[in-house]
């Protein structure tokens, strides 16, 4: 029977994605964490990025995390080819390669098939359902996502989601109860409640891109003639329209630009309130990283949020409009006893849910049952 230590994981990209996307989002610590976890566990670890030889300045973050990227920079076709035919392990070792979100998971898929690697499709949010909601339901962007992610999670050897409601999604789709739900995790050493930082009474923190589904020109807008200040972390998308729309109106709001992760924790605790008024949502780490600062987060009543938050116990809940957000800053913001109980809530609930450990458990037990199916009679 083969065990951990004599597998190598492989984790491909995102197409599209390097290490270099990580570290300009603020996100290569968060990342890489899981993996560099893992990685005592394991014969090794190999990220495959569709980076240049830019990722390769990355590697002091790295660790014992080996890389593979586009070095010859190669076009992207081109690269995929290379990726699937050449063994990115030594042969007859045995692997596991998982994607990290659906859009790159065919690659890792057929090449593990080619290498006799177990494979593991992945993904932190439905592809599908994203797409219904920016396209139409009926769009082909919609069926095209939809027929990709029912291909993907049929043929591969395990199938990982992030929360019980892209489980049941999938079970519906696929009329197959397969997928293991693996959520994201929270680095709650780092995320955590800071005593010696007092927040600041008028200030919220919003952290996420400057695109139509995390509402931001509703967010700034609901900040028109109030006592609050906003700060907002991130970047692309509707950045420039929104910079201008901000200083035409006079709001007072700041635009902080993408910062690195853990820079995040004390931005959070030095805002009196945490608040996300996405439109919708997969599982997002934003709002369980506020949560685990302590922070009281006031958050719209959208898939992917309402599953995190119980309105009144652990957050605030309110609409999309910019209406709605404005009464639920006023209440979070005028209530102290209340913004403390829901933060305490909140970080418990990470706690209990969310941390490294459990995550890194998870996947383990996983890898181990890929590996046992092999020694199963049939």
């Amino acid at each position: 029977m083969t065990d951990l230590s004599q597998t190598h994981l492989v984790l491909f990209f995102t197409k599209g994605v390097s290490l270099k996307t990580w570290a300009d989002t603020g996100l290569l610590e968060r990342e890489l964490a899981l993996y560099q976890r893992l990685a005592p566990h394991l014969a090794g670890v190999t990220l495959v990025t569709y980076g240049d030889g830019r990722d390769r300045a990355y590697a002091d973050h790295l660790g014992d995390l080996a890389l593979i990227c586009n070095d010859r920079d190669l076009p992207e076709s081109d690269y995929v080819r290379t990726l699937i035919e050449t063994p990115p392990v030594p042969p007859g070792q045995p692997a596991i390669f998982k994607s990290n979100q659906v859009w790159g998971a065919d690659v890792a898929l057929q090449a593990a098939r080619r290498h006799g690697a177990k494979a593991i499709t992945r993904c932190g949010y439905l592809f599908s359902d994203f797409m219904a909601r920016e396209h139409g339901p009926d769009s082909l962007q919609a069926q095209q996502a939809n027929a990709l992610e029912q291909k993907l999670f049929r043929l591969a050897d395990g199938a990982v989601v992030t929360t019980p409601a892209m489980k049941g999604a999938l079970a519906a789709a696929l009329g197959v109860d397969r997928a293991r739900v693996i959520p994201n995790y929270v680095l709650t050493d780092a995320f955590r409640p800071m005593p010696d930082l007092a927040p600041e009474p008028d200030l919220a923190l919003s952290i996420g891109r400057f695109v139509d589904q995390k509402n931001p020109f509703n967010l700034v807008d609901a900040f028109r003639d109030s006592p609050y200040r906003l700060h907002m972390v991130g970047g692309g998308g509707h950045k420039i329209r929104l910079r201008r729309h901000i200083k035409k109106e006079r709001l007072p709001v700041t635009m902080l630009g993408n910062q690195p992760h853990l820079v995040l924790p004390e931005l959070l605790n030095r805002a009196a309130v945490y608040v996300q008024p996405s439109l919708f949502e997969g599982h997002p780490k934003t709002l369980l990283e506020a949560m685990a600062c302590g922070r009281p987060v006031v958050a719209t009543d959208v898939s992917g949020i309402s599953a995190e938050i119980t309105h009144g116990e652990n957050g605030y809940l309110c609409q999309p409009d910019t209406a709605s957000i404005r009464a639920a800053l006023d209440r979070v913001f005028g209530n102290p006893d209340l913004a403390a109980r829901l933060g305490a809530a909140a970080r418990e609930q990470v706690l209990r849910r969310y941390a490294l450990d459990r995550v890194v458990s998870l996947e383990l037990e996983l890898y181990d049952e890929l590996l046992r199916s092999d020694d199963d009679p049939a």
